[in-house]
């Protein structure tokens, strides 16, 4: 019988930056983008989505972005933090 083939090879340098810890969009190198949590992932998965793509969810939005209006977009500082969007 034939030997199991040989493991794949490790990643490329290209994703050595998925799974590293970041703290803006932008920071995490070809290919990969700064996560809702903070950290690397692939681009264009969910929790990478930039401004004005679609969303569900804030999770879905890349680091720093909330989903507002079926969006991603940036968190507007000091809206008080209230659910209605007219602040109350």
């Amino acid at each position: 019988p034939a030997s199991a083939p040989p493991p794949p090879p490790p990643p490329a340098a290209a994703g050595a930056a998925a799974g590293q810890s970041c703290s803006a969009i932008g920071s995490c190198g070809s290919g990969h983008e700064c996560a809702h949590d903070a950290v690397c992932r692939p681009a264009a998965t969910p929790g990478t989505y930039a401004a004005g793509i679609g969303c569900f969810q804030d999770a879905d939005c890349a680091y720093g972005l909330v989903c507002a209006s079926s969006q991603c977009a940036a968190s507007s500082a000091g809206s008080g933090g209230g659910a209605s969007p007219w602040g109350q």
